[in-house]
């Protein structure tokens, strides 16, 4: 490979171990430099104090001081993206690693990149975690992110703290929230944050629509899984379809609608679709020829060969010209058909309408 490997590739490959790195090494940026605009997420840079046999000691950015294990896995490269070996590491250049917790203790290297002579450590980007807050203690100001491998992390803010997205300062803060976590230094296990940026969780769900209150803003959705969901409306709402407004929804339209979460049960939608036909408006559309029934469910094989099973329920549409097509006991093998679903939360898929189609589907 004869092209340069860049800083950035370089930390991308140390990637691969999850945030449990992150805690190992949890200050890899100067403190007093603000974060960069587009950080990766470090695993492990430092600089080759000793070598011993199969194991090799790096001294951080911070100055602490850690013990890396190499095995017959562990894969050396070179800056110029060439393979290494064990022997080429030298005392006192700069390396990125990523590494996994040893039986023993002694953390062993998944990859180690042998960084450029010329490295300055100071190019390194602040490092982040990221994932969904779990906590919010204002009296301490420490927040608990729990990562997508189910670790949580603690940080504490400043008065140099930066906030970015939806939450503007500490205060607004709220658990559930989508949260990146860039930090510049560490006192122990709390990581000092020098950037906060976070969304709120989006939500999208399918239903139709049980209750209008105009005076308060908000709608109630009768979702396919039979829960009633109150949505607020404010004035960054969008309406899509033949809607306009909140003013202008009916009880009994088919709704699919986009929100964020703010806060426990605060549902704020982002965008409203509605319409008056018949077919509602739901997460999945499915077309194929049904292959086999099954009690209250049916087999359908899609126009590309794949096959899914959909569910019924008591809630479920059954459409066709004559409106002779009742329930699922009305179903054919080998009939052609539509079918609007919502995904439930172990993956199936629930009917919402199963409609007779006009005309054979192609293959």
């Amino acid at each position: 490979m004869s092209k340069k490997i860049t800083i950035s590739l370089i930390l991308a490959v140390c990637m691969a171990m999850g945030i449990s790195l992150f805690v190992i090494y949890p200050a890899f940026a100067q403190p007093s430099r603000p974060p960069h605009p587009h950080p990766e997420r470090l695993r492990g840079i430092g600089q080759v104090k000793s070598i011993d046999e199969d194991t090799f000691t790096v001294i951080l950015i911070n100055g602490d001081e850690h013990v890396l294990k190499v095995d017959e896995n562990t894969h050396l490269r070179t800056n110029d993206g060439e393979e290494a070996t064990f022997d080429n590491l030298e005392v006192n250049r700069w390396v990125a690693a990523g590494v996994h917790p040893g039986p023993d203790g002694v953390p062993i290297a998944t990859v180690v990149v042998i960084l450029p002579e010329d490295f300055d450590p100071a190019s390194v980007p602040a490092i982040h975690a990221e994932g969904v807050l779990s906590n919010v203690d204002h009296e301490s100001e420490t927040l608990t992110l729990r990562t997508r491998l189910g670790k949580e992390l603690t940080f504490t803010v400043n008065q140099d703290t930066l906030y970015r997205g939806d939450a503007k300062s500490f205060q607004e803060l709220a658990s559930g929230m989508r949260t990146k976590v860039f930090i510049d230094e560490a006192n122990g296990d709390i990581h000092t944050a020098s950037l906060i940026q976070t969304n709120y969780p989006e939500r999208k769900l399918g239903g139709q629509i049980s209750e209008i209150d105009l005076g308060a803003s908000t709608f109630t959705v009768h979702t396919i899984k039979g829960a009633d969901v109150e949505i607020n409306v404010d004035e960054n709402t969008r309406f899509r379809g033949k809607v306009s407004g909140l003013d202008t929804l009916e009880t009994g339209m088919g709704v699919l609608v986009n929100a964020e979460l703010r806060g426990e049960d605060n549902l704020v939608a982002l965008s409203v679709g509605a319409t008056e036909r018949s077919f509602p408006m739901v997460g999945k559309r499915l077309a194929g020829k049904v292959v086999s029934i099954d009690g209250n469910a049916f087999s359908l094989e899609k126009r590309n060969g794949d096959q899914v099973t959909v569910t019924v329920n008591a809630d479920t549409q059954f459409q066709s010209p004559g409106d002779w097509l009742k329930g699922i006991e009305d179903l054919k093998v080998g009939m052609p058909i539509a079918v609007g679903a919502e995904e439930l939360d172990d993956g199936g898929l629930l009917a919402v309408v199963v409609r007779l189609a006009m005309r054979p589907v192609k293959r």
